[in-house]
């Protein structure tokens, strides 16, 4: 009788100490914890917090946008400014001289600063069974002049051979390529006209050279050249404006360079740190490998608009062209287009996809890198018979581009400078014509 009364006496204890502690739980739950309605003003309070957090970076985005787009409109008009005086002043020799002194210096007569011998006339060598290297090729005697139908033209030849602007027959040594070095492409454009052109008589040694060629981008280390200052010809083709500092000022005869001028995102600043002596600008142009006569007007253009520049945080102003074009296919859904890369060639190759998107494209739009000026783009893009957008060049030639009749010009600044694609693309004869309506992009 007693354990029973024992064990209800426990009972009843370990009951009323429960009872006790669920009692102090419920308080403390309801003195801690906020009401549903404060957890809904609570949660939000965190979602516009968040929001007006998100509007701010949004501004701040489309100012920072905004600042760009004026900070480059205002660099192209001190451009414009400034290249009112700058014929006067110095920059380049004018394009027709600089031609003239070219031909008159490599067609045998002295240079200012150091005389060349005489020139020797030699006579082209039998072509050869097979080329060693690219450097002493077999000559291809096969004429220059390409023939192919026209588009548009049904049973209409249209035959072109190019103006040979150098016609001295010459003895020229091209100094070796390091094969794992940069520059393959530039390496494979000097080999085609190595190999082809009438008037180059490949040599071994420099002893029997008239000129001796030289690549910095694909030899680092210039070798020594017997008589550098009667018969270096450098043809840099280096991103940026300025010299090769391993090539002395007073080491060669002739300094080809590409990048002749600066820029800033994609806006004239100048013509960059250059040498004072025989020193000019270089054009590029387009591997033969690129120039497909049979296919010209045979492959339907099924692809109205290509833009196939590389957008990266290094080349803002491709980046921001990509970009407007992929924001005009989008609210054009009826204009069939590219904006970004075809696929994933590389620099060491003549990429069959990318050669083809452009044979099939009505218009191809490219862009100059941002800070300096030339690439390999802007000429194959010409070879594959596409109407061509550009922005502008201000690299001197004797032979530039003319806006409206070469190519279509346009201000990397501007996006509306693409409006006017419905003109181009509403007719193969408009495309060919190429002068828009002046005074507006569109019709």
């Amino acid at each position: 009788m007693a354990g029973l009364a024992r064990t209800t006496a426990l009972s009843l204890l370990a009951l009323f100490a429960l009872g006790l502690w669920l009692t102090h739980r419920s308080l403390r739950a309801a003195t801690g914890r906020p009401s549903p309605g404060a957890r809904l003003a609570a949660i939000e309070g965190d979602v516009l917090a968040r929001l007006e957090a998100q509007s701010k970076r949004a501004d701040e985005a489309e100012k920072l946008a905004e600042e760009a787009i004026e900070f480059s409109k205002t660099l192209r008009l001190e451009r414009d400014e400034a290249l009112q005086s700058l014929a006067a002043l110095d920059a380049a020799p004018p394009a027709p001289a600089v031609s003239r002194n070219v031909e008159d210096w490599l067609g045998g007569k002295p240079p200012p600063a150091a005389p060349a011998p005489p020139p020797r006339v030699v006579q082209l060598p039998k072509p050869a069974a097979a080329a060693a290297t690219p450097y002493m090729p077999a000559k291809d005697a096969s004429p220059l002049r390409v023939c192919y139908e026209h588009e548009g033209e049904p049973g209409g030849e249209t035959c072109v051979e190019p103006e040979l602007q150098y016609t001295t027959k010459t003895n020229v040594r091209w100094i070796p390529a390091i094969a794992s070095k940069p520059g393959w492409r530039f390496h494979h454009l000097i080999e085609n006209g190595f190999a082809r052109h009438p008037a180059v008589v490949p040599v071994a040694s420099d002893e029997e050279a008239d000129f001796v060629l030289y690549l910095p981008v694909c030899t680092p280390t210039p070798p020594p050249v017997a008589n550098g200052p009667n018969k270096l010809v450098v043809l840099d083709e280096g991103d940026g404006a300025g010299f090769y500092p391993r090539v002395g000022e007073h080491d060669y005869l002739l300094y080809l360079k590409r990048s002749f001028v600066t820029k800033s995102d994609g806006v004239y600043t100048g013509t960059g740190r250059r040498y004072n002596r025989h020193y000019y600008p270089m054009a590029y142009s387009v591997a033969d490998s690129y120039f497909h006569a049979e296919l010209m007007g045979k492959v339907a253009r099924t692809i109205d608009v290509l833009c196939s520049n590389r957008p990266t945080s290094k080349q803002p102003t491709r980046s921001r062209v990509v970009s407007w074009i992929h924001t005009y296919l989008e609210a054009h859904p009826d204009v069939r287009g590219i904006a970004g890369d075809v696929n994933s060639g590389g620099r060491r190759e003549i990429n069959d996809g990318y050669r083809v998107a452009m044979r099939k494209s009505k218009i191809v739009v490219t862009c100059n890198p941002s800070h300096w000026e030339g690439d390999f783009r802007t000429f194959e893009a010409l070879a594959s018979g596409a109407l061509i957008f550009v922005d502008e060049m201000y690299v001197p030639h004797p032979r530039p581009f003319v806006d409206g009749e070469h190519v279509v010009v346009y201000d990397n600044s501007d996006e509306k400078a693409f409006a006017g694609f419905a003109y181009y693309l509403a007719g193969a004869r408009t495309r060919r014509r190429r002068s828009p309506p002046r005074g507006s992009s569109t019709p």
